[in-house]
């Protein structure tokens, strides 16, 4: 089975499924593979499918993304909620703990703490599997002690095999705004990845320039991360690739192409000014430009910041009618006359048209910077993404002040790129394929675009041909075959599709 809830983005269905996301919008996918096991397990009517979270104020868009899959694939079929559990890991291991005499209460929200105490407890004794399939959503925000427990609680697809389980994790390290341990060894768990683990390879929530701005900034805040085998493998994959602007590293990133206007940012002296910019452009954008407030998010991080949307901005928008509400925590309510205020943690998993992220330099605390919530909050954005601090000279606020300057400066210049890893075999096969006097071309091409090799299918998921390699580029697809392909009738569908077929041009 295969999965396309964001184009291009791909799972694979097997008995552990895990997906690694570039902070694209993986929901649907998510959602998708949800419906498909409901279904896969229709002579089962006792199994439970578990949908677990770590983000509160997703419960109610789950709810609707999974129905929404479900009436996709089986029109006006009522969903079966009685097999479904979502449930909070809050909850789950609240309800877990009490078996053996304790609560989360002695844990607050340290899940992986929480999850290890319960495995201690039970050591030794084979902990009774409570569902037939789950998906974990967030998995970076979980640990892996959480996340070896919830595999427990799975019940084998195959009492023979060991590794029959039906678990599907959804994993992205660089919003790992908990600061949870790295990436787990699957190994540990029980999990066998071989072949089950798929990284999404597209994103398509934010645009180019603000996801390439946000990956630059973390990079920036976190220069040990390209040792880090999360980093090594995006190169290794051709999703970025090193190179240089306005004289700093810089990674161009080929996951996304969508073009869109260009992050802003605007420092202020002092505070008062910089909030009383914020709610003239937010009046702006919604008298002169006619943006729905429902349409603008603003992403903060501490109490300051809040006191002073609450207060300044409110204040400001009351005077055209329009609310500004802050919600944590909580199923967020879209009302069109409302501009909605949350934290990262928050609006993780949602996006909004525009964003506006106030007081840039409190993402930090005594000098520690939160540099991937940061990450998180700038890659909320659709199209617009505006940024608002104080200028300062404090350990933490000016290293963010000073990368936000840094990258935006960098994102207008043309990028020198070097070529972060070797001519592969993939290239040379594909080069051998179309002539070796088009090695020039073919690399031209290979450093501008992602070349996917794998089959290009039409608007209804049929194959529509196997081409050498194929891309996009805006809103137009380009396909490349090897010598003496395609046949007449693939052209012509091709051509009904509105695919361009590549002939290598031979440089001099």
């Amino acid at each position: 089975m295969t999965s396309r809830g964001s184009a291009g983005s791909r799972w694979t269905e097997s008995p552990v499924s895990f997906v690694g996301s570039l902070g694209v919008a993986r929901l649907s996918s998510w959602a998708t593979g949800f419906a498909k096991t409901i279904d896969r397990v229709a002579d089962k009517p006792d199994a439970k499918i578990w949908a677990v979270f770590a983000n509160n104020s997703l419960r109610k868009l789950l709810c609707e993304t999974i129905e929404s899959a479900w009436r996709e694939d089986k029109g006006d079929q009522p969903f079966p909620w009685r097999r479904v559990e979502i449930l909070h890991i809050n909850d789950l291991l609240n309800l877990l703990l009490r078996e053996v005499g304790s609560s989360m209460a002695r844990f607050q929200y340290e899940y992986d703490e929480a999850a290890q105490a319960y495995l201690m407890a039970t050591e030794g004794k084979t902990i009774k599997p409570r569902c037939h399939a789950l998906f974990a959503d967030e998995g970076q925000d979980l640990g892996p002690n959480t996340l070896k427990l919830l595999t427990a609680l799975v019940e084998h697809g195959d009492p023979a095999d060991p590794k029959s389980r039906s678990v599907n994790i959804f994993y992205d390290n660089a919003q790992n705004i908990y600061n949870r341990r790295g990436v787990p060894k699957w190994t540990e768990m029980g999990l066998d990845m071989r072949g089950r683990s798929t990284v999404m390879k597209e994103s398509f929530r934010s645009t180019k320039p603000v996801t390439e701005f946000a990956f630059n900034v973390l990079q920036r805040l976190n220069p040990n991360e390209e040792s880090g085998p999360d980093h090594k493998e995006l190169i290794e994959m051709g999703l970025v690739e090193r190179g240089e602007r306005a004289g700093i590293p810089w990674w161009e990133l080929r996951f996304t192409q969508t073009d869109g206007p260009m992050p802003t940012f605007e420092k202020f002296a002092s505070v008062e000014d910089e909030y009383q910019a914020i709610g003239n452009q937010i009046i702006r954008w919604i008298r002169e430009e006619g943006v729905k407030p429902s349409d603008i998010c603003i992403i903060f991080m501490g109490k300051k910041p809040k006191w002073r949307l609450e207060g300044q901005v409110k204040a400001m928008l009351a005077t055209i009618g329009v609310n500004l509400q802050v919600q944590k925590s909580q199923d967020f309510c879209f009302d069109e006359r409302t501009v909605v205020a949350t934290s990262p943690h928050s609006f993780k998993g949602y996006d909004s048209e525009i964003v506006v992220i106030p007081s840039i330099e409190q993402f930090q605390t005594e000098g520690q910077v939160f540099s991937r919530p940061l990450y998180v909050a700038m890659t909320r954005a659709r199209s617009v993404l505006a940024l608002y601090g104080k200028s300062s000279r404090k350990d933490g606020e000016r290293e963010i002040i000073e990368a936000t300057d840094a990258c935006l400066d960098a994102l207008v210049e043309k990028p020198v790129i070097e070529s972060a890893v070797p001519e592969s075999d993939e290239f040379e096969d594909m080069l051998l394929a179309i002539g070796p006097e088009h090695r020039d071309w073919l690399g031209g091409l290979r450093s501008s675009q992602r070349l996917i090799q794998e089959p290009m299918t039409g608007s209804h998921g049929a194959i529509l041909c196997e081409p050498l390699f194929w891309y996009n580029s805006g809103d137009c697809r380009y396909a490349c075959f090897p010598k003496g392909k395609p046949s007449q009738r693939i052209k012509n569908d091709l051509e009904d599709a509105g695919v361009t077929i590549l002939v290598p041009i031979k440089r001099d």
